[in-house]
């Protein structure tokens, strides 16, 4: 409406001055310089119809003798949106000749345009010039900086390229975009981490903090095959930034030993700053003196409807009570084993009593190991029990704790003070 205004404001003053300056007998000079001036003003007219039109009417916009770049540029928008509808939201691999013309228009009358020099590539591509198309499409990003469709389009071309670096940036672009494509572009992310030559320059883009990088790891962890790189990529982010979030961690270890990627996961783990025990153990939080945070390196505790198993982290205990089981897994913990004589030590408040036992299962949790140290250890009392560990091909162990009751009832708690495995 106030472009509207303008242009009648306009015409007005004209035709005012006009009035006032050849009405009154004025050489023939300034009569000149008004006829000037209305023209000036009728095309200011135009232009202004033009503009305004271009925005709710193009077609029509494109009709006025007075056309600007814009026009073609937004119909040819118009036209493209539906043939990427009528394609089911993919762009063709070939423009339509209108499209294509309207491409061509637009890059002559708006070299400067986003828009124009966007659809000329696209005209470029459908012709088989991919290079052109590409060059173009980076005039697009120096132009706009954030053209969703040129960043999605250079993230192909950089993609069959194998330039990884080039490839994420332009994703990087592309999210920041469009709030509507966000997901489908973070699971993309998430995807190229199946191959390791992302981890760095996926690395680079987190460094720099961006806003959608919490929703990225979730799309890590919904795709199996980025689990491996993706626990890379969280030590190199760590190494750089010194932010972590434990939670991703956890999830992202569990992932990893649930696919018997054990190295991966105690990596991952020892560069979360968590690993180690002050006194030397073997096993951590063996005291339960501290909150349980990324098992399986520390307790895994078990539950079910008849028994539970918690730490009381305050008294340092583990506490187990239960009704009806005659043997059941309360906890575990995955530690590293190497040959060697070592001593469990077991310290109850509460001791199993009669007619029930505290059982130690040491057993490899290394698939393809061929060989492997064993034992099982019946504790009805607390004390120290040497073992002598085998040498084979096995270093990480499960060490699991079970309950077991004769009548398959525990009336009173089992309370264990502390678990201990140290070399001797």
């Amino acid at each position: 409406m106030g472009t509207a205004t303008g242009m009648v404001t306009d015409m007005a003053m004209a035709n005012g001055l006009a009035t006032r300056i050849c009405g009154g007998g004025l050489v023939f000079r300034r009569c000149l310089l008004v006829g000037a001036c209305i023209v000036l003003a009728a095309a200011s007219c135009l232009h202004a119809a033009s503009a305004v039109l271009t925005r709710f009417n193009p077609p029509l916009s494109m009709s006025l003798w007075w056309e600007n770049g814009f026009a073609p540029a937004a119909y040819a928008e118009i036209l493209l949106r539906d043939e990427v509808t009528r394609l089911g939201g993919k762009l063709p691999d070939e423009l339509p000749d209108d499209i294509g013309q309207l491409a061509l228009d637009t890059y002559r009358e708006e070299p400067t345009s986003g828009e124009a020099v966007r659809l000329a590539a696209l005209a470029q591509q459908s012709q088989g010039r991919s290079e052109t198309a590409e060059l173009l499409m980076q005039k697009v990003m120096d132009l706009t900086k954030r053209d969703q469709v040129a960043s999605l389009w250079l993230a192909s071309a950089y993609g069959s390229a194998g330039d990884q670096a080039s490839l994420l940036r332009m994703y990087d672009i592309a999210i920041l975009s469009s709030s509507t494509a966000r997901d489908v572009i973070l699971a993309e992310l998430a995807r190229h981490l199946s191959d390791s030559s992302a981890v760095e320059p996926m690395a680079d883009l987190l460094e720099g903090k961006p806003k959608w990088a919490n929703d990225f790891w979730l799309a890590v962890l919904n795709n199996k095959e980025a689990t491996t790189n993706g626990a890379r990529l969280r030590q190199l982010v760590r190494e750089r930034t010194g932010e972590s979030d434990l939670e991703i961690d956890r999830r992202l270890i569990a992932r990893l030993v649930s696919a018997g990627d054990l190295r991966g996961a105690r990596s991952l783990y020892e560069a979360t700053g968590n690993s180690g025990d002050a006194t030397n153990s073997l096993i951590t939080n063996g005291d339960f003196a501290e909150e349980i945070v990324l098992e399986p390196f520390d307790w895994k505790l078990r539950t079910s409807g008849s028994f539970s198993s918690y730490a009381d982290t305050q008294a340092g205990h583990l506490i187990v009570t239960g009704s009806t089981f005659p043997d059941a897994e309360v906890a575990r913990q995955l530690v590293a084993l190497e040959p060697g004589s070592v001593d469990l030590l077991v310290e109850f408040v509460s001791p199993p009593g009669r007619g029930r036992e505290l059982i130690v299962e040491i057993e490899c949790a290394e698939r393809e190991a061929t060989s492997a140290f064993a034992a099982t250890i019946r504790l009805v009392r607390e004390g120290r029990f040497p073992l002598q560990i085998q040498p084979g091909s096995c270093s990480d162990y499960w060490l699991i704790l079970r309950i077991a009751s004769e009548r398959g009832i525990i009336e009173d708690p089992v309370v264990i003070d502390r678990i201990d495995l140290r070399r001797r």
